[in-house]
């Protein structure tokens, strides 16, 4: 897709973070209609977010970062609401606490994470960016570690090493693979 080539180095990468992530995702693996409809969730979010990435690096490449993401968090905004208002949810009521910590999850990881994912979009193939977003987990299982003292699982631990392996073997193949196709000066 997007004329974009793969190397087999770097789809070894990918399948070794992918690994990791299935082996963190395996800890919880259960047989039920509720755990089927997790699974059914999570494939809809994961095709989602790499149509997402298709469409942002075809995108990316045309309009300015600030345009993207503004159109991006916008309609993000509006879906949201609209969800937020169809589940009954309150908009309002909440404590100043509760505030404080919705404030940091938009300018922490949506702001500061995704943001940067989407700069990244227009300069790197679809790929790095998109085996980049497995290491989400590992670095929230880093900062659990650092600010609660949360202990990962065994599983967690291996697998967020795969993870990490993975998107460094696939960022290093795919640099070298640039290089390559660098023209000589």
């Amino acid at each position: 897709m997007l004329g974009e080539r793969v190397s087999r180095r770097a789809a070894a990468g990918i399948a070794l973070a992918l690994a990791g992530a299935a082996l963190i995702s395996g800890g919880d693996f259960g047989v039920s209609a509720r755990a089927a409809f997790g699974d059914l969730l999570a494939l809809g979010g994961a095709l989602a977010a790499a149509g997402y990435f298709l469409a942002g690096r075809r995108l990316r490449t045309r309009i300015s970062l600030t345009t993207y993401t503004g159109i991006a968090y916008s309609t993000t905004t509006v879906v949201l609401a609209i969800a937020v208002a169809v589940s009954g949810t309150p908009f309002l009521g909440y404590e100043p606490r509760v505030w404080g910590l919705f404030l940091l999850m938009a300018l922490i990881p949506q702001i500061g994470g995704h943001t940067v994912f989407n700069y990244v979009l227009g300069h790197v193939e679809t790929s790095v960016v998109a085996i980049a977003v497995t290491g989400e987990p590992v670095m929230a299982s880093l900062l659990a570690l650092a600010f609660f003292g949360e202990i990962p699982s065994w599983a967690a631990a291996v697998g967020g090493v795969l993870i990490l392996a993975g998107i460094y073997v696939t960022i290093a193949a795919q640099a070298r693979g640039r290089a390559e196709l660098a023209p000589v000066e």
